[in-house]
């Protein structure tokens, strides 16, 4: 509080009280009518206001809800553009392991005649190879590893 003593505030507050009275007591009709009718735009305007924000926030829902029916939309399209290469992987990689396998046994080759190698077992110590005509020449092999 100021420096003002509780007593003034108390008169000050009594002074006006007494005026408050008299002049609902000389003018009450008309400024009770006043009051309903500012009281009743006041609550219009509040309405109007409320539903102003009610507009507002279902606007940005909607919004929100594009935007997230957007994304849900994309993330659909990746997860199935993703499946789609995932199937089309695995698909590769058995058509390589059955390739793979039927070229190791060399029954099934899908390569054709001409591009398939001719692929000889190590030799082992003992072991001999005829071979035939036109195939090695002899003369330009290393025999060593045989002991000739």
């Amino acid at each position: 509080m100021s420096g003002l003593p509780v007593e003034l505030y108390v008169i000050l507050v009594s002074v006006a009280l007494v005026a408050l009275c008299w002049l609902l007591l000389r003018f009450g009709k008309i400024i009770a009518r006043w009051m309903f009718m500012f009281g009743a735009l006041v609550a219009m305007i509040l309405i109007a206001l409320t539903l102003l924000e009610h507009a507002r926030a279902t606007r940005t829902a909607v919004q929100a809800a594009t935007v997230a029916g957007a994304g849900a939309v994309g993330a659909s399209v990746g997860v199935a553009i993703l499946s789609l290469m995932l199937l089309v992987s695995l698909v590769v990689i058995c058509w390589l392991v059955v390739r793979l396998k039927s070229t190791e046994r060399d029954r099934m080759c899908l390569l054709p005649q001409w591009k398939r190698r001719r692929r000889l077992p190590k030799p082992e110590p003992g072991m001999y190879y005829i071979v035939e005509d036109g195939d090695v020449d002899i003369a330009v092999e290393d025999l060593s590893q045989w002991g000739w």
